[in-house]
């Protein structure tokens, strides 16, 4: 069996960009950096103005990089433990100033006045008998004095009482008066406002880039419904190319039950699944590494702008671009120093990601793919006898590449349980025990929905007939996973119920065990010759 470098050679890498068979994860020197500012921003975010605490803290952390002779790491913490303290401190301010505005509020029923730009999610809505209106989400919704609304998404219900039609477009900048409404901790507000009563600061000059995006958005979406529903053409649309209109209530919880919540809106494993295609594609056109990286980066954020960059989207193509990067200056990729660097410059824009469930759960779910599959996968290839001889003949036999898929499979949706466990418990104070079983297929029927639904997309105008074949095979697949979902839920001990969710302190050093155990776990084997 030709080595490792060998296979590299052949694939046409150069020496600097092979990839080394060791299966053993090692701390690369990023790896501390990236680790000290991601420590330094979260201490920061959640001790708020202890300035007492962070001189601790920075002479204990600064005596630890002395004695291990890395000051330069240790710096960067301290100077990120300080930075993100005072944005928390100033955060933690305006929060508590939008807290004290909202209960006057509600105290005397008044309304006060908000600046706010309209958002490109802009819809005309009309129902019934009902008026028609609008809604949006506002962009920097801020008071008159400068005081954004933190850290709630705010929602505007826009009417015209006049009945001419007066609405606003997306890119405006309105002052409206209002009164936000929403249940307490919620993290989305809303807001009603009329034309009458809202004054315009800012208008815009022609359609935006967002608008002209949005526009192609909706023309490609019409392709995605050929033949098929408009609840299973509105699925498709979700998961290939994303939508302003929310799923029903009750599939969102059918799948977050059933731990699958993940496949239904376009995420990290939708982007994952589009930059396979796209590398398909252009290792078809016989490309060498560094121009196929090199082209994938302009692909992937054309891709994204398309989607309209959802937060968990836009966090999955920073770290697939930095991790293009590496080929492009002919040095290996990495995925875990990817990761560590993307939440880096992440938090350097917005540290209060520290604290979105939707962030963490996405990095430490990729985190624990990433540590736990080496040892995960040595472990399952010989549960299940799925090594790879030393001398193969032409292909794998049917039955070991079976088996070897499955225990591979299995790696990854057991690492992702592990890493997501304590953040269930803690935020959800449930878990999903059978989403263990389903993240083995389900996920993986989500890869030809997503590049059917992008062919189809791309191709509906010109090939009609192909497109409606396409969006009847996607909804035949969809309505196996919603069954799958069903079905399984009606199991016994499918969801675990926990009687008080975990502490931060508790769900802090739980997950800290479980990302650093993997580097003390050494695969037996070579898990390239697996």
């Amino acid at each position: 069996m030709p080595s490792s470098s060998q296979s590299d050679a052949a694939q046409g890498w150069p020496p600097s960009v092979r990839f080394s068979a060791d299966p053993v994860l090692r701390f690369r020197p990023l790896n501390g950096w990236c680790l000290a500012g991601v420590g330094g921003t979260a201490l920061g975010w959640f001790l708020g103005g202890a300035w007492w605490l962070w001189l601790g803290l920075a002479a204990v952390a600064l005596a630890v990089a002395w004695a291990r002779r890395s000051l330069a790491p240790a710096a960067l913490c301290l100077v990120c433990l300080c930075l993100f303290g005072w944005r928390a401190a100033e955060a933690n301010a305006h929060a508590a100033r939008f807290r004290s505005v909202l209960d006057t509020l509600r105290a005397t029923d008044d309304a006060i006045p908000i600046r706010l730009t309209v958002g490109n999610d802009f819809r005309l809505i009309t129902s019934g008998n009902r008026f028609p209106y609008a809604r949006f989400t506002a962009r920097n919704p801020a008071f008159e004095d400068g005081t954004p609304i933190l850290p709630q998404t705010l929602m505007v219900n826009w009417y015209d009482r006049s009945k001419t039609g007066a609405f606003p477009k997306p890119g405006q900048t309105w002052l409206i008066p209002a009164k936000p409404y929403g249940t307490p901790g919620s993290k989305t507000l809303t807001a009603t406002a009329h034309t009458d009563t809202a004054t315009l600061l800012r208008d815009v000059s022609g359609p935006t880039l967002g608008q002209r995006l949005a526009r192609l958005r909706a023309a490609l979406a019409a392709n995605l419904a050929l033949g098929v529903s408009p609840k299973e053409a509105h699925v498709v649309q979700t998961m290939t190319l994303g939508s302003d209109r929310s799923l029903p209530r009750e599939d969102l919880q059918r799948y977050a039950d059933a731990g699958i919540v993940h496949i239904l809106s376009i995420s990290g494993l939708h982007v994952g699944i589009v930059a396979a295609l796209f590398h398909i594609l252009l290792g078809w056109l016989g490309l060498g590494p560094r121009l196929r990286a090199a082209l994938l980066i302009p692909a992937l954020v054309g891709y994204l702008l398309l989607i309209g960059a959802p937060p968990a989207a836009s966090r999955a193509t920073l770290m697939a671009v930095i991790w293009c990067l590496g080929p492009c200056f002919r040095r290996k990729p990495d995925a875990l120093c990817s990761l560590l660097l993307t939440a880096l410059l992440l938090l350097l824009f917005e540290p209060a990601l520290i604290a979105d469930v939707g962030a963490l759960l996405s990095f430490v779910v990729m985190g624990g793919i990433l540590l736990w599959m080496p040892p995960l996968a040595d472990a399952f290839v010989r549960l299940f006898r799925a090594a790879i001889p030393d001398i193969v003949r032409g292909g794998l036999p049917l039955g070991l590449a079976l088996r070897r898929g499955f225990a591979l499979l299995l790696a990854v949706s057991v690492a992702a349980w592990l890493a997501a466990l304590p953040l269930c418990l803690c935020f959800f104070g449930r878990l999903s025990l059978i989403g263990l079983l389903l993240n083995l297929v389900l996920p993986a029927l989500t890869v030809p929905v997503v590049w059917g639904g992008l062919v189809s997309a791309l191709l509906g105008g010109l090939l009609p007939g192909l497109a409606t074949a396409i969006n009847c095979f996607n909804a035949a697949i969809l309505h196996l996973v919603d069954l799958a979902a069903a079905t399984a839920l009606t199991l016994p001990g499918s969801i675990y119920e926990a009687q008080a969710t975990l502490d931060s302190a508790s769900t802090l050093l739980l997950e800290t065990a479980l990302l650093l155990l993997p580097f003390t776990l050494r695969p037996r084997h070579n898990i390239h010759q697996h």
